[in-house]
Parts: C-alpha cells; structure tokens; sequence
C-alpha cells in the first residue's frame, strides 16, 4: 500500500478513465476519492465552487498557495461575464 495518496473531488471521482491514466501514471500513487475520508465528493466541489463565486461577486482576494509558497498579491478568485445582449427591435 502505497503512503502517496491522490484524492479526487467532483466529476473527476466519477471519472473511471481517468482515476485509470492516473493510476498508470503515478504507479508510486493511491488514485482514491475523498469519499475515503468521510467526505462527499461532489459536495465538497460544490462548496468550492460556492466560495470562488462569492469572492469574484465581492472582489474580495483569497489567499492562495502555489508551488508550496504564500502569493504577495493575493487574486479574486474568479470573474463575473456576461453573454451578450441581442437586441430584438420591433
């Protein structure tokens, strides 16, 4: 068994293809879903997805971590967009 683990959320845990290529390419790794630790797998991608929406709503930056180190300058997470508007004339 390996101590190198892999959890996967939302529609990726669902993902037979995918939790496969996965596993074939990181052989050292345990591929499993957070379902393993107790948690809902799409709620948990919900409850993301929540949270970055709420931040581009505000424009409120989230402190974010990549590559292991704290960012200077911290982003909103995410953007508001619009479809454009057709005019009907009649």
């Amino acid at each position: 068994s390996s101590d190198i683990r892999l959890y996967l959320t939302g529609g990726g845990s669902h993902n037979r293809f995918l939790r496969t290529r996965l596993s074939e390419r990181l052989p050292e790794t345990a591929v499993t879903t957070i379902a393993d630790l107790g948690f809902d797998p799409d709620l948990v991608e919900a409850s993301a997805y929540a949270v970055m929406g709420a931040s581009a709503l505000w424009s409120q930056p989230m402190p974010t971590r990549f590559g292991g180190e704290k960012q200077r300058r911290q982003p909103v997470l995410g953007v508001i967009c619009q479809p454009p508007v057709t005019r009907v004339s009649g």
